[in-house]
């Protein structure tokens, strides 16, 4: 690769296709795995006879690394080989937006967020869910950005429908619909 530049949810690749043999037979094809369980995230056709190409994947998730593998057929004394031409590891780029414990009772939950010096998030919500496989929030905050800024969780503050903080339950936060200071185009989904 010649160059590439990543975001939180992005990478773009500046590939240089050398083959002065003219050994390449077909188009190469691209492919995206997510490294920890190698899932195909994206994938595309460079065709033949191109001596660049720029891959873009605007679909990852951030600080997640994932693997490009180029894949290809060449010729060689007659007899056709497929092979991997290229693979690199890389990894998204963090949101840079942090969520910090401050204090945890039996019937409150106060945490706080913490933004990183190069984060350029601008908005972004604050969930509360029961158990890590939840997908309904029970407590939720919109906010624009501001340093340190503190959460509470209890029934006075933060809560859905009157629901209230229960000892001996397990709670999971998450940062969602995260969008950029500038843009105000969309960081992370969740």
């Amino acid at each position: 690769t010649d160059k590439y530049t990543l975001g939180p949810n992005s990478v773009t690749m500046n590939l240089i296709i050398d083959d002065p043999k003219g050994m390449l037979d077909g188009d190469m094809t691209w492919t995206i795995y997510s490294r920890d369980d190698m899932k195909v995230q994206n994938t595309g056709t460079i065709p033949q006879g191109v001596t660049g190409q720029v891959i873009t994947s605007n679909n990852l998730v951030p600080a997640t690394e994932y693997v490009l593998v180029v894949t290809g057929e060449y010729t060689n004394e007659g007899y056709t080989f497929e092979t991997d031409f290229f693979t690199k590891i890389f990894e998204t780029d963090s949101i840079g937006l942090g969520i910090e414990k401050v204090q945890v009772t039996d019937t409150s939950i106060i945490v706080k967020t913490i933004k990183d010096e190069s984060s350029k998030v601008g908005t972004y919500k604050i969930g509360l869910y029961i158990g890590e496989e939840s997908t309904t929030n029970v407590g939720m905050y919109t906010f624009d950005y501001a340093d340190g800024r503190e959460f509470v969780f209890n029934k006075d503050n933060g809560m859905v429908d009157g629901v209230e903080i229960t000892p001996d339950t397990d709670y999971v936060l998450r940062l969602y619909d995260v969008k950029d200071e500038v843009t105000g185009s969309l960081i992370s989904a969740n």
